[in-house]
């Protein structure tokens, strides 16, 4: 009996032992983190961008390029502060701001909605000193409208980016490309921008308000300081699939 007893206690205590090895389902909106260790690694937990995989969500709420304006705008809850109509000799499209927050969201018209093409989270704080060391007014002008492109604050903290953080001081060329799973590779020889393309598991069934014979392809980018050490934008994008 007492060797019963034993090894019924050695199971409970094994089953145990082996849940709480296993893989943590508790942390904060699906994380394998809570909300403290989030914020140790320098992660925004008041704004908590998650990009993993085709999976993007915001606060828990999933989300997708492929959406419309104002289905984001809902999940985010908070209202664009303003918006931005621009012209390409490639088409229209409409940037959307969270000032505050240092995030666009730029969409395309499609079937009389408009569709959103892009997630950009900004980092990028070269373009004030470029202000001030502008040598000539066309320049300066130059500089004054890039930083009317750009949100008016900058992304406070880090994102999750495939379980990892990525942020403003994070070498991506160093660190990040190296140890992420995502395997981001060079675009161009010289350039500072990092992509990672995602085909066969992105849901293309998400995609309402596209043509069938339309091809398009879903991507991360992140785009670089010019000496590679900082981060500077983090972009995912549905964009059509050239050949």
């Amino acid at each position: 009996m007492k060797t019963r007893i034993n090894l019924s206690v050695y199971l409970i205590v094994l089953f145990f032992t082996l849940t709480a090895c296993g893989e943590r389902t508790d942390g904060l909106y699906g994380t394998r983190y809570s909300r403290s260790e989030l914020e140790e690694m320098g992660v925004n937990t008041e704004h908590l961008f998650i990009f993993d995989g085709d999976k993007i969500s915001y606060n828990g709420k999933e989300f997708w390029p492929g959406m419309s304006i104002e289905e984001v705008t809902e999940i985010f809850g908070e209202p664009y502060t303003r918006m931005n109509e621009n012209k390409h000799f490639w088409g229209e499209s409409t940037d959307y701001y969270w000032d505050d927050w240092g995030v666009i969201i730029n969409t395309q018209l499609r079937n009389g909605i408009q569709t959103v093409m892009m997630v950009d989270i900004r980092w990028n704080l070269t373009i004030d000193e470029g202000l001030e060391f502008a040598s000539s007014e066309n320049l300066r002008n130059l500089a004054q409208s890039m930083k009317e492109d750009n949100p008016k604050t900058y992304f406070k903290g880090n994102i999750l980016v495939g379980g990892m953080p990525l942020g403003r001081m994070t070498n991506v060329k160093k660190d990040f490309m190296k140890e992420n799973e995502l395997l981001f590779f060079h675009r161009h020889r010289g350039d500072r921008i990092a992509e990672h393309r995602i085909l066969d598991s992105y849901d293309y069934t998400k995609l309402k308000n596209f043509k069938k014979e339309d091809r398009y392809i879903f991507y991360y980018l992140v785009l670089m300081s010019m000496d590679y050490t900082k981060t500077e934008s983090f972009m995912c994008v549905l964009d059509l699939y050239y050949i």
